[in-house]
This record gives structure tokens, sequence and C-alpha cells, in this order.
């Protein structure tokens, strides 16, 4: 039993007092003029919090973080897919930073997690979040994770498709497998400090779809097509934006990659097939976001996202988003997500005949008086849209 809060100028419970009820129902009692009321109410399964998070590859878990109650822990969640919490573990959080810039990824089966943070490597069980193993990330001689650096993005964590994974932490990559929490190979140093007092920067991985063999790294102002079998660069392209290059999406048929950073943002567009830059779209264009065909969907948190034509190179159109900055657009297939994250997650087909398909379904019905005279005045058809 829950107690309601009491008003000590009235003496008067104002807020209802719960009791659970049932799995899926709790029971409020009230006081409303004199008289108690009691009402049953639907409960629902926890929103999916946290500012940083990974979905398994059939998209039925999802692994975040959220407060334990402890300034130097935090609380790894495992959630379902309808948002509720079937495993959690904690974590030391001694820097307070673990929730914003940890990375995680599935292995292809769905049945082990990576999580990098810092200086570590955990290996969890995904049934449970039993913690499987412990390692440490490279770091180049004469430097620890621990020395600053300008540097704002995490360790990065890319997903290979036969039970490894590589990890870009302070100018090196790593390559990992998820059973053996062992390394498959000896680690490669990408990336170089600024000074001596500052440590190398984090490289971005990238997964290329379609080739699983290739990532893409970006590091220094620098986009590498890097093949992780022969562990070296294919190909190395400069970015525009040089140092703050931060954010690369990929086509789906892994043919193009976009890279967005600096100030202004400016995004440099790589034609991976034909190994060439492409002509870059020369406008203010916020974060990559994601390809569907021909358009490149970019944007940021106050002017929402923005649809370029990248082969013309044109604008096509904009998207308003949250002005709070609360969601992560994101593209998945033909699919957009306004916000991505695990509990606000409501796609939008942007296949033209999917989209028709989803309203007939919705709002298939006949013609009201009123429409049906506006289309006899046009000298439209009167079959209703939806009856083909």
């Amino acid at each position: 039993m829950f107690t309601g809060a009491r008003n000590i100028e009235t003496d008067l419970e104002e807020i209802p007092a719960l009791s659970p009820r049932s799995a899926d129902e709790l029971t409020a009692v009230h006081q409303r003029d004199g008289v108690v009321e009691t009402t049953t109410l639907p409960t629902v399964a926890e929103r999916v919090r946290g500012e940083t998070f990974a979905r398994s590859v059939d998209g039925r878990r999802w692994i975040t973080a959220r407060d334990a109650g402890d300034p130097a822990t935090v609380e790894l969640t495992l959630h379902e897919a309808d948002g509720s919490v079937s495993a959690t573990a904690s974590v030391p959080d001694p820097d307070g930073t673990f929730g914003s810039s940890f990375n995680a990824a599935f292995d292809t089966s769905g049945e082990h997690i990576a999580v990098a943070h810092g200086a570590s490597l955990r290996f969890y069980r995904a049934s449970d979040l039993s913690l499987e193993g412990e390692r440490e990330l490279p770091t180049p001689p004469g430097y620890a994770l621990s020395k600053p650096s300008y540097d704002s993005s995490p360790v990065s964590v890319a997903r290979g498709d036969r039970g490894e994974f590589v990890v870009g932490s302070a100018g090196i990559l790593s390559f990992w497998d998820f059973r053996t929490h062992g390394r498959t190979a000896p680690p490669v140093p990408v990336g170089t400090a600024k000074t001596q007092e500052q440590r190398p920067d984090n490289p971005q991985v990238t997964p290329r779809p379609g080739h699983p063999g290739q990532v893409l790294v970006t590091i220094d102002g620098r986009l590498l097509l890097w093949d992780v079998e022969a562990r070296k660069a294919l190909q190395e392209y400069p970015l525009d934006g040089a140092e703050s290059a931060k954010r690369t999406v990929v086509s789906p048929d892994g043919a193009v990659a976009a890279v967005t950073g600096g100030f202004p943002t400016r995004a440099t567009l790589i034609d991976l097939d034909e190994q060439r830059e492409l002509p870059e779209l020369n406008a203010d264009t916020g974060n990559a976001v994601g390809f569907i065909g021909d358009y490149l969907f970019t944007g940021d948190d106050s002017d929402g996202l923005q649809i370029w034509d990248w082969k013309e190179r044109r604008l096509a159109g904009t998207v308003a988003t949250n002005p709070t900055g609360t969601d992560a657009p994101a593209i998945e297939g033909d699919m957009f997500l306004p916000d991505s994250t695990p509990s606000g997650r409501s796609p939008v087909p942007l296949d033209p005949e999917k989209l028709f398909r989803d309203l007939c379904d919705l709002s298939d019905r006949d013609f009201t008086p009123a429409e049906a005279s506006i289309v006899q005045q046009l000298g439209a058809s009167s079959d209703r849209p939806c009856s083909g």
C-alpha cells in the first residue's frame, strides 16, 4: 500500500492511496466531498530511459543505464520490447560519466553483450546481465585513459557478423570476441595525441552494411575505409571540419557514406564503391541521421531535420522535431523514426505505397455527404480511394 500525501491545513489526503490489485492494475482509494471512492487504474511498463542505449539485432531487447541512487554507481538495465525491465546490473561510475558515454553491442545471437566505457570493456550474459568477464582496453605507450582529451566522443563499438567486434579508444582499434572475451588480433594505432599532456582521441567506428569485413573509422580529420581481417586501411579520405568530424552514416547498400562535423556543420560524401570523394553539401547541415534512397537526412536539436537530395546537392524538405532535444531521430531501412529512444519509437514509413496502405488500414471509409458533394463538384471519381 502506498499512502497518499496529506494537506496539513485541511488534514485531508489529496493524493490517492494506491494498492496493487493484479500484475497490471492498481486500486486507487481517495476521498471526495466526504465520500471514499475507489478506482481501478491500469499500469504500464516502465519507460526506457537513458542518454545512451543499444538494441539487439532482432530489435526485441534494449540495454541502457539509469541512476542507481548512488553517486559512484549506475545501473545497467535490460529491457524487453514492451519496455519492461528483465535484468539489472550495478556498474562502478566514480566520475559520473557512464550513463552518457558508454557504448554497447549485442552479438548477432542476442546472447552476449559487450559494454565499453573509459578504460574498461565488460562482457555480460544477456539473459540476466551476469558479468562474464572484464578486460582493460589498450592505450598508447606513455598514455593513460585518465589523461585529459578535448575529444567529447565516447569509446566506440562496432559489431561484426562472425562473433567479433571492433572497439575504438585512445587512438587505437582493438578486435575482440564476444564469447571468449579475448582479443582476436593485436591492436592497431590509428590516431596520435595532440600534445604530451593529452591522450589521443577515440576513433569512431561505423559498420559498412553489406560488407561484414569492413568498417569506417573517423579519427584526426580523416575517414578510413578499414579491412578488419587485414587490419589495414583500404582507403583514406580527408574530412571537411577536420578534427571535429564526428557523425558517420552509411547508405543501406554500403555504397555511400556521409560524415558531418565542423562549425558550421558540413557533410562530406564518399562513394565507397568507387572509392572517391563526391561534391560536398555546401550548407550548414547539422548532424547526419541516415540515408533513404537518394536522400540524406541531417539535423540538429533546434532546427529540426533537413532532407537533402545528395545527388543533386539540394534541400528537398524539412521535418520539425522536438525542440527540447530529447528525441533521437534515426533512419532504419525505409522507416523514419522521429525518436528512436526505446520508449519513443513510432516508425513512419517513407515508402509512398506502404504509407498509403497504412493510412487505408487506419481510415478507410465512405465519403461523408459533404466530401461527396466536393468530389462531385470537382468532377473527380466517387470511388473510395482505398477500394482498389
